[in-house]
């Protein structure tokens, strides 16, 4: 319950930000980022398409995930990688935790992941991302577990 309460909390104080900070490019205006995002992990993360990257990320993409950065090349062949795997994953979100300003959203959602005999595994995940001409930027997300850490995603640095 702690941990719940200082994910909360800390995004609250980091979706603030997301909301005051000024925006990266007028491109993005009258976008609404939450269907982008949405769109993204029904076309491209739950059908395991990873040739669909550059329909939704920027060239110049930057993850970071609890304190490790990657940037577009690294992310996308990690993707592929776990996409030719028997991976399997669904998504849900808390639609309460939705902020956006033109170029920003911030979320709180849940990434159940199976893989093979494995127990389902569900990865809570505050994210906070900024488009810029319609694509996916930057992403910064902390997850509970660190997805980094579960067997499923092994491979996904080699």
């Amino acid at each position: 319950m702690q941990r719940r309460n200082i994910i909360k909390a800390g995004f609250a104080g980091i979706a603030l930000a997301c909301v005051n900070e000024k925006s990266l490019a007028s491109s993005n205006d009258n976008l609404n980022l939450k269907y982008l995002w949405m769109s993204m992990f029904s076309e491209m993360v739950i059908k395991k398409n990873a040739s669909l990257a550059p329909r939704f990320y920027h060239p110049e993409f930057r993850l970071v995930s609890n304190g490790q950065e990657e940037n577009y090349n690294a992310f996308i062949d990690g993707h592929k990688k776990i996409y030719e795997t028997d991976i399997s994953y669904s998504v849900r979100y808390d639609e309460s935790s939705w902020i956006e300003n033109d170029s920003r959203i911030g979320v709180r959602m849940w990434i159940t992941t199976k893989s093979g005999n494995e127990q389902p595994v569900e990865i809570e995940v505050i994210a906070l991302a900024q488009y810029l001409d319609s694509l996916i930027y930057r992403v910064w997300e902390l997850t509970w577990p660190d997805w980094s850490q579960l067997d499923a995603f092994r491979n996904y640095n080699k």
